[in-house]
């Protein structure tokens, strides 16, 4: 009965979660599907999918440019749906296809003799961001999710026959049918296949050169539907940034704990699948170093993508079935009161950001200049924004004047902290396991206290407004000298929105001491609550540059102890 419940616990989450906004790459992906469908190949004239679609879902498509460069592959798989019933129908098959990769988590349990009940722990992660968001858009994630799952159960088992190794090649394969981006993954998982195929006999010499030409003759099929698609034969999934040794961890901060495509920042716990991997090398040498080059391969890869126009974390749904079978592999070692109490934080969070997500899914596409997660979570009167410090990417701001501190080294010790705890938790030793317990907790605390933030009242200060030309001047100043911490000008009332013309999008700001001189100055951000690396009391804030024809809510000026 676990796997039936699971199951049944991820649709009911998939039924519960708030309509996604029809954005981003999926209408894309629902132009190709249509476009198949119809007879038209990838050639459907864009007036004939606008007026197909407003007529099938009674609104309007906001923008239709094509199937762009992208694959088409698990697209035309959804034609069919798609051509008769439309939009959601196809999201609904693929959360069928998350539910697949769901069902292939006992088999890989049993091969590695670990308990069925983690089906049900696998099920309630996969309710957490990113998987569920992405079990109901018709994105190719979901799909290379299945088939990574299913990969880890064919290569998990203690034996590896033919029927194994033919499947196991063909779903390598196609996780570079459905997205360039998967390559990296299905390359380790070709060497290990044929590692263990060559190490127990299934491919003998005289079986080594037909193997050669039906690979050969796959990579000269994919070549071309590359070139058919995109043009080229890496232009489907080409990086936005250039790579560079010296951009590598600032990259891995971004896609860590970004505030808009951070997996760590709105669902921390998956720190604790990462920890299973590790020591799973120690313990379970093999599957261990599997896991860590499936990781590691993958992350090299893709932190030089950007995700953009996506909800939350959108190139961690690939990895999600290593990372959530690495956390069935640390509940399996390390389970007991220390590691459940020093998980709880980490849990607390996870779980209130799941909430997030059901009560107000179209925040977590919003984070686009700033994390509306968070500011509206303090505007509800929630005193923390983990967002404070959490990294930017400035390749997905283009064209947007994004000012402030990022801390990339700080966020990235952080996160080594909390890993190397969750490993102690693992230790055989109490006194190794208190010490991971102690650690967890006040690496948790540290994050609560320098995310803490107090409230302002309107009452505390004094606001003045001075208009000059076309710009104009806020001066703030307190009635008793006040350690501030962040401000933000205006907030965000109606979801969704960009940034409309009669806000301000960025400001100069002065910090004025309490002797009246200028403390230090620099550039804002508008609504993004921003921080002020000052660590005494100041008497107020110049705020310079604001348009003229910009709104000023003083009422809905935010400042923060």
């Amino acid at each position: 009965m676990i796997l039936p419940a699971s199951i049944l616990i991820l649709l009911v989450g998939a039924y519960l979660l708030p309509p996604l906004l029809f954005t981003g790459d999926e209408p894309r992906y629902l132009f190709a599907s249509y476009s198949i469908w119809s007879g038209h190949g990838l050639s459907l004239p864009n007036e004939m999918f606008n007026w197909w679609f407003e007529r099938t879902h009674g609104f309007a498509v906001a923008h239709s440019t094509g199937h762009g460069p992208h694959s088409v592959v698990h697209a035309a798989l959804l034609s069919p749906i798609v051509g008769r019933w439309g939009l959601e129908p196809a999201r609904w098959a693929s959360a069928m296809v998350g539910v697949v990769g769901l069902v292939a988590f006992p088999t890989t349990l049993r091969n590695l003799a670990l308990s069925p009940r983690y089906t049900l722990v696998i099920a309630l992660l996969m309710l957490t961001v990113p998987v569920l968001p992405y079990m109901k858009l018709i994105y190719g994630e979901i799909w290379l999710f299945s088939l990574v799952a299913w990969l880890l159960a064919l290569v998990s088992a203690k034996t590896f026959t033919t029927p194994k190794l033919v499947a196991s090649t063909a779903l390598c394969v196609c996780l570079v049918f459905i997205h360039l981006r998967a390559a990296p993954i299905a390359g380790v998982f070709g060497a290990y296949i044929a590692f263990r195929a060559f190490r127990e006999g299934v491919i003998g010499r005289r079986h080594i050169a037909a193997t050669a030409a039906v690979l050969c003759l796959a990579i000269l099929v994919w070549l071309r539907y590359q070139i058919m698609i995109s043009g080229g034969v890496t232009q489907s999934a080409s990086p936005a940034v250039a790579p560079s040794p010296s951009l590598f961890l600032d990259r891995l901060a971004i896609q860590l704990a970004g505030f808009r495509h951070g997996l760590l920042l709105y669902a921390p716990i998956h720190l604790v699948g990462f920890a299973g991997v590790l020591v799973a090398i120690r313990h379970r040498t093999q599957l261990g170093v599997l896991l860590f080059l499936l990781l590691v391969t993958y992350m090299f890869v893709f932190v030089w993508g950007v995700a953009s126009e996506s909800y939350t974390a959108r190139f961690w749904v690939v990895a999600m079935p290593i990372v959530l079978l690495g956390t069935a592999l640390w509940i399996d070692r390390a389970w007991n009161v220390t590691a459940a109490v020093g998980v709880l934080p980490i849990a607390v969070y996870t779980l209130a950001m799941t909430v997030a997500l059901f009560n107000s899914s179209q925040l977590f596409l919003e984070n686009r200049f700033h994390s509306v997660v968070f500011d509206e979570l303090v505007e509800k009167g929630v005193p923390f924004n983990f967002a404070l410090y959490a990294p930017w990417d400035p390749f997905d701001l283009t064209g947007i004047e994004m000012i402030g501190e990022k801390w990339t080294a700080g966020v990235l010790t952080l996160l080594a902290g909390f890993l190397l705890a969750l490993v102690l938790l693992c230790a055989r030793g109490a006194r190794a396991r208190a010490v991971g317990m102690a650690a967890a907790i006040g690496l948790s605390g540290l994050v609560g206290y320098w995310s803490h933030l107090d409230l302002i009242e309107l009452g505390e200060a004094e606001y003045a407004v001075a208009s000059g030309g076309e710009r104009r001047q806020v001066e703030v100043a307190f009635k008793a000298p006040t350690v501030v911490r962040g401000f933000r000008v205006g907030r965000i009332s109606d979801i969704p929105l960009w940034n409309e013309p009669n806000r301000p999008k960025s400001f100069e700001y002065e910090v004025v001491d309490v002797t009246g001189g200028t403390l230090m100055r620099g550039r804002a951000s508008g609504r993004q609550i921003n921080t002020l690396s000052i660590g005494q009391p100041i008497a107020g804030i110049r705020l310079r540059g604001i348009p003229s024809e910009a709104e000023w809510p003083v009422e809905d000026t935010r400042f923060f102890r």
